[in-house]
């Protein structure tokens, strides 16, 4: 099989080893709130500015409508698990912290919230000398205990 070669064939463009450029999403996008304009001139001068963009980017209006028809449509999202954290240490202060702070805490008081806050930032009031004190033992097991409750209420009603 013989191939000619012939100029005045057209020309595909080449992308290979080729990065098309990237559009800018924001000139576009003015661009595209401009077409509401009632002046026949700014929408043929939009449309045309529009197009070269598209152009360059190796994209036609096809493409466009095609991304606007994506991005009005309803995402479809995957049903994720909903993962909570394991079961509290209860001899272990930061994992009563963190399982108080993924969980219902936002059932619990001002008080308890802001609490297990400082503890989870690291106030040092909280904390005899990088030691953790018997008392800030008992009121994390005590949250957790509230947490503990309050869900199991909500259970019962569900």
């Amino acid at each position: 099989m013989i191939i000619e070669h012939n100029d005045s064939a057209r020309k595909l463009p080449r992308r290979v080893g080729k990065k098309a450029p990237e559009i800018d999403v924001v000139k576009l996008t003015k661009l595209v709130r401009l077409l509401s304009t009632d002046q026949d001139g700014e929408l043929l001068a939009t449309v045309a500015a529009i197009n070269r963009i598209l152009t360059v980017a190796g994209l036609d209006f096809g493409d466009l409508a095609d991304a606007v028809e994506s991005g009005l449509m309803p995402r479809r999202t995957k049903a994720v698990a909903k993962r909570s954290p394991p079961e509290p240490d209860l001899d272990y202060w930061e994992s009563m912290a963190w399982w108080c702070h993924y969980q219902r805490h936002h059932l619990l008081s001002e008080n308890d919230r802001g609490y297990l806050q400082e503890v989870l930032l690291g106030d040092p009031r909280h904390f005899d000398c990088g030691r953790v004190p018997r008392d800030m033992m008992d009121r994390l097991r005590g949250i957790v205990a509230k947490i503990r409750d309050a869900r199991s209420s909500a259970e019962d009603w569900s």
